[in-house]
């Protein structure tokens, strides 16, 4: 599909909501506008150009897509708050915000977690159940799942004191957290040393 056909066929309002699947072959994109999605629906999520009909309204910047392009995820608005959809079934969250660009399916497709905000606290919610504990900040770009779908880690702040949780286990507190190196090692920094 060529980039250009998506971007004409969007609102001009905002910057147009774009999800690639990690392969570079499948596109998703939000479509909106009264008679530009099949039936009355004011929005929609094109899948390889194939109109999907969704319920309620998309938050911007929360598509997400599938490895093997099957599959779509995004905020929803739900009453009051916001929850996060896959497949068009919304989860029961009820969250003042989902943050932008933190929504992630697993490798295989099918495990989904993002970050979310309610109040002044932060949460990881992996397969519509929220962290344990709530945080002061958990790095969006940090969340990431393991190579074979079954572990999730991140990072999380509380106060000054930073955090690798994994599978909702917080490990020993660290100084610092620099990129993750892969989906199964960090690097931490504890004083003046760090490791791996």
């Amino acid at each position: 599909m060529v980039l250009s056909a998506i971007l004409s066929s969007t609102s001009s309002r905002q910057e147009p909501d774009i999800a690639l699947s990690s392969d570079g072959l499948h596109v998703a994109y939000v479509r909106m506008g009264i008679g530009k999605c099949p039936g009355r629906a004011l929005e929609c999520v094109l899948l390889d150009g194939q109109a999907r009909v969704v319920p309620g309204l998309i938050m911007p910047h929360t598509l997400a897509i599938s490895p093997d392009g099957e599959r779509i995820a995004y905020g929803t608005k739900n009453g009051n708050h916001w929850s996060v959809a896959v497949d068009g079934r919304a989860d029961s969250g009820e969250w003042d915000v989902i943050i932008p660009g933190s929504l992630k399916f697993s490798p295989d497709g099918q495990r989904v977690a993002y970050v979310a905000l309610k109040g002044k606290s932060w949460v990881a919610v992996v397969d519509s159940q929220a962290s344990s504990r709530l945080w002061n900040l958990v790095m969006p770009t940090s969340l990431i799942f393991s190579r074979d779908g079954k572990h999730v880690t991140y990072v999380a702040r509380d106060g000054t004191k930073v955090f690798v949780v994994t599978d909702d286990r917080v490990l020993p507190e660290t100084e610092n957290v620099g990129n993750f190196v892969s989906d199964r090692a960090y690097k931490v920094q504890r004083g003046t040393q760090w490791a791996v």
